[in-house]
């Protein structure tokens, strides 16, 4: 994330500081000055100059609007892949015994797909932002996570899996209708939600160890209670406005998808495991 002054705020990246001024000092970013005041777009405070990278209350309603659209466009792509797939390992007894049976591969080949990459974006995020490699990147990580998914839904009842798939449907949809509609701004909690990720690890390690239904269930809840507040920020984040703190630029879709995703499948393994754990 960056500041007013183009400086890093942090090791988040993917996002920009809004309060409504960008410092350009040698006016190569102006702009038409009828594009600046149209009826779409108002003319920044600074004389009129403008980030074209950054969704702010600057940026065009339309600009604005092709963002969200294309993040959710791709967003809904990959939980069809992943869920149709899942939904497959549930119901299709041949594909569910054959998952079953060589899960020690699946969870392999899921973890290469997904893990080394993901962990390539954090040191170069750059490769996020080229076309068409992120796509590539992008789906990539996708296939992996539905592999994982998908096996750990094998091994599930089908009546804890539609709880759970029901169940996170409901809890998405109602959170991002909250944090579309609320007046309060989420976004400055993602160094929060970073925090409660990383004491969640440590427990998950510990967990491990300790092999306990209560510490299960109680660990499962914990966990989709902060994937709940990180959908309500990294929805805000995509959204932006005049309201919002910190948003994802606008070459940053991969990312903006990426969070949401990962935020939805981990919530749904959460509310699996709550339900598995609960009986």
């Amino acid at each position: 994330m960056y500041n007013s002054d183009g400086n890093n705020a942090g090791s988040t990246y993917g996002a920009v500081y809004n309060n409504g001024t960008y410092g350009y000092s040698n006016g190569k970013e102006q702009g038409s000055k009828d594009y600046y005041n149209s009826k779409t777009q108002a003319t920044p405070p600074n004389g009129g100059l403008y980030d074209e990278h950054s969704l702010n209350e600057y940026t065009s309603t339309k600009i604005r609007h092709g963002f969200i659209k294309k993040v959710y466009s791709i967003l809904s792509l990959q939980l069809l892949l992943t869920f149709g797939v899942s939904t497959l390992a549930v119901l299709y007894k041949p594909f569910n015994m054959f998952l079953i049976t060589n899960h020690v591969l699946f969870l392999v080949l899921g973890m290469l797909f997904s893990l080394p990459i993901m962990l390539s974006l954090i040191c170069f995020p750059n490769v996020a932002r080229k076309y068409p490699q992120n796509y590539f990147i992008l789906l990539a990580i996708t296939i992996g996570i539905t592999i994982i998914v998908a096996l750990t839904s094998a091994i599930l009842n089908s009546e804890v899996f539609f709880y759970s798939l029901g169940t996170t449907s409901v809890v998405v949809i109602g959170l991002t209708i909250f944090a579309f509609q609320t007046k309060w701004d989420f976004t400055g909690w993602y160094v929060y939600v970073f925090i409660s990720f990383i004491i969640l690890l440590f427990l998950g390690i510990l967990g491990i160890f300790i092999r306990n239904r209560i510490y299960n269930l109680a660990f499962a809840g914990l966990n989709a209670l902060v994937l709940s507040v990180s959908i309500i920020v990294d929805t805000q984040l995509i959204i932006g406005g005049k309201h919002k703190k910190f948003e994802f630029t606008v070459d940053d879709y991969i990312f903006a998808t990426l969070s949401l995703y990962m935020d939805i499948v981990d919530l749904f393994l959460s509310i699996a495991s709550i339900f598995s754990n609960a009986k």
